[in-house]
């Protein structure tokens, strides 16, 4: 029958390591909770313990302290590493906000000019086709001053030369659809205006001006003053000038 006072192992150990299991894991717990060392461990003191059991014992509670230290430091770490990153995408963006807005400022004062960027084969090929169509555009629109210009002018001077109101024929569109299709750049077109204008006017008596009113017949030898004779100047005397002057013959 066994000693009362015998302590139980586990089956399979021998007393010393069990000892050394149980006095390590209460070493450690020892540790977590900040004492310097167990009072006792498994009932029995630190100091009654055998020194390879308390050397293992110190030896846990390094490996414990160290791991605990470098997860402090470890976390410190990344806590310092995200403060920094944050404090740095603040200040780039900061910064990033300050250029633009002072790019910005610069180009309204016109102290510098818009950035060019590269065009893509796509984007030279629409920029080309729109330029070329806005010229041919501008081109046309040329064009058609200078036909109306032209046109303008030829029935101005055949309108003189046939007797016709140039401002009514401008404004007659049945006149205007008879020229309009002559080319100002043709051989012979001041011509075929001419004649289309006399046409007008004989067609259309409106069109033609009206007779200037005929000058009276000068009389050789004198002057007329109100339907009456008089001698030339030359002839009259300064009395007859003054009173010719004044209206008094």
């Amino acid at each position: 029958m066994p000693d009362e006072n015998t302590e139980t192992t586990t089956e399979g150990q021998e007393p010393e390591e069990q000892a050394v299991e149980d006095t390590g894991t209460e070493a450690v717990e020892a540790e977590e909770t900040g004492s310097d060392k167990p009072d006792s461990i498994g009932g029995v003191a630190f100091e009654d313990l055998p020194p390879e059991t308390q050397k293992e014992i110190k030896k846990l509670r390094a490996e414990a302290k160290a791991a605990r230290t470098e997860a402090k430091r470890q976390a410190a770490e990344e806590a310092r590493q995200a403060a920094e990153a944050e404090a740095k995408a603040a200040i780039d963006k900061e910064r990033a906000e300050h250029a633009e807005w002072r790019k910005r400022v610069a180009k309204e004062l016109g102290l510098i000019e818009d950035e060019k960027t590269e065009l893509t084969p796509d984007q030279v090929i629409e920029q080309i086709t729109k330029e070329r169509d806005e010229e041919k555009k501008a081109r046309e629109q040329r064009e058609l001053q200078f036909r109306a210009l032209s046109l303008e002018v030829a029935i101005q001077d055949a309108a003189n030369m046939h007797g016709a109101l140039p401002d009514k024929l401008l404004d007659s569109r049945r006149f205007m659809r008879t020229v309009e299709s002559l080319d100002p750049s043709e051989d012979g077109y001041r011509v075929a205006v001419a004649e289309a204008v006399q046409a007008a006017v004989e067609a259309d008596g409106s069109l033609k001006a009206a007779e200037p009113k005929p000058k009276p017949p000068a009389v050789s030898g004198g002057t007329t003053v109100a339907g009456k004779q008089t001698k030339r100047l030359e002839d009259m005397s300064v009395e007859e000038l003054g009173a010719m002057l004044r209206g008094q013959t």
